[in-house]
């Protein structure tokens, strides 16, 4: 696949990529190179659950993965088929050691009627449960990686939105670093977080607690937004709750457009909470670039990053992928057409 191959240059591969994102999102199919065979679900029951998503525990190639099957209910069925597709192709362009790699796509029941996206296994779960593990773990560092990782993904080319940033979507490897996972799926999300605003009910992993106060009067997600739920992504590291914990969504809904934010807990250092404020203005002209906080989270962990490298094994993402014909890879909602 030509945005795979190194041998592309930079503008060009941008190029290839949004033909293929466009291409994928009108056709609802992927590149043959992306569709994995042999994966085995290992799990009797899904590991964790959100709005639109499962995630159950896989194996591919001896290896365990993490299997996120996609639920094929609803009448947005095609448009959340789109949104797979853009999501499929993003993620198979990216590569970093803060963003959880991409494997490929599955069809469980070998009938295209459901989708998953494969990736590696997360023995250590998301940083919430990891932090409740292993208390003493130095939040400062993993403050730190989910900042490079919102960094690389905000100056990729094409420039990604991550659009979910919470606790629920960071994951922390075997080796003890943060990395960010479940980003691009910015419209089957938005159709999750508009249920939730109809209904005023809870929702999954508590999305709406990360959402920054634009959101709320219809605007599309954003850069900016995306350093908000960052700020709100350090608070809950440093405080250990949510932010607005105590309140009812409607409640926390309307004390984030009026301008309230949770107060400073105990305990919580200067520089930190001034971080977590910068990320926390209204108006998202006034939020912080991601490099602006990473130059601040690095010359506040100096001589603390040694020893903590972790790096992905890129060959055996390459290994896992199956190579066949188009003729074995069918349209993943054949009845589409495009408009």
């Amino acid at each position: 696949m030509l945005v795979e191959d190194p041998a592309v240059d930079s503008a060009q591969n941008a190029l290839f990529a949004d033909a293929l994102i466009r291409l994928s999102k009108r056709s609802c199919c992927y590149p043959d190179s992306l569709v994995l065979k042999d994966v085995e679900i290992r799990s009797t029951c899904p590991v964790s659950a959100g709005g639109f998503s499962e995630v159950w525990k896989g194996c591919a190639q001896g290896r365990p993965v993490g299997v996120k099957k996609i639920r094929m209910i609803g009448s947005d069925l095609e448009d959340i088929l789109k949104a797979c597709a853009r999501e499929a192709i993003i993620w198979s362009r990216l590569s970093h050691p803060n963003l959880l790699p991409f494997y490929g796509v599955f069809y469980p029941d070998g009938e295209h009627s459901t989708i998953s996206l494969i990736s590696p296994w997360m023995e250590h779960g998301h940083i919430e449960k990891y932090l409740k593990s292993f208390p003493e773990t130095d939040r400062e560092l993993l403050a730190l990686d989910i900042g490079l990782g919102v960094e690389y993904l905000h100056t990729s080319t094409p420039a990604v939105i991550h659009g979910d940033l919470k606790p629920l979507n960071i994951f922390v490897t075997p080796s003890g670093t943060a990395c960010l996972a479940d980003f691009g799926l910015a419209y089957a999300k938005d159709l999750q977080r508009q249920t939730a605003l109809s209904t005023q009910g809870p929702t999954q992993g508590g999305t709406l607690a990360y959402e920054a106060p634009e959101l709320f009067d219809d605007k599309p997600v954003s850069f900016p937004a995306d350093m908000y739920a960052f700020g709100c992504v350090l608070y809950e590291m440093f405080a250990g709750v949510r932010p607005f914990h105590d309140l009812r969504d409607g409640a926390m809904i309307n004390a984030v457009i009026q301008g309230k934010r949770p107060d400073r807990p105990a305990g919580v250092k200067d520089w930190v909470w001034r971080l977590i404020e910068s990320c926390w203005r209204q108006e998202p002209g006034e939020r912080p670039h991601p490099g602006d906080v990473v130059r601040e989270l690095r010359s506040f962990t100096t001589g603390r990053t040694e020893n903590r490298h972790h790096s992905w094994d890129d060959s055996f993402r390459a290994h896992i992928r199956s190579r066949y014909s188009l003729a074995d890879h069918p349209s993943a909602f054949p009845r589409h057409t495009a408009s």
